[in-house]
């Protein structure tokens, strides 16, 4: 390296260099502590406790009846209101009564003879 005239050649300081300052030391750890884990999965299994719930909430109205199979199984039926029921096992059919009484109103009358010979109308 050329150097100027009259510019005389550096040397390094025999001088220490000064201290960093002390600052609070930041920990980077591969795995973190058993507390946070298990906080972190508490909370992980809360926030899916609450998904679950709300999934199974279902609301009928008031001409509707709410029917409930468990496997192609009839298990019953919930008229209106608020309900909930088993997510992902129970299949729920909403049933309008309006459509239905409509078609039990065409229906002709049958007459059924009982164990005791007697004739009764039925609809």
């Amino acid at each position: 390296m050329l150097l100027p005239a009259g510019a005389a050649p550096r040397t390094l300081s025999k001088t220490p260099l000064a201290k960093p300052a002390k600052y609070p030391r930041i920990r980077f750890s591969v795995c973190p502590d058993a507390e946070s884990v298990n906080v972190n999965v508490a909370r992980l299994l809360l926030f899916g406790a609450v998904i679950y719930l709300l999934i199974g909430v279902r609301f009928v109205k008031r001409h509707e009846w709410l029917v409930i199979t468990r496997s192609g199984k009839y298990i019953g039926f919930k008229k209106s209101g608020l309900h909930w029921v088993l997510p992902f096992l129970d299949k729920t059919e909403l049933v309008d009564l309006r459509q239905v009484s409509e078609k039990w109103e065409e229906t002709p009358d049958q007459i059924i003879e009982t164990k005791v010979h007697d004739l009764v109308k039925r609809r």
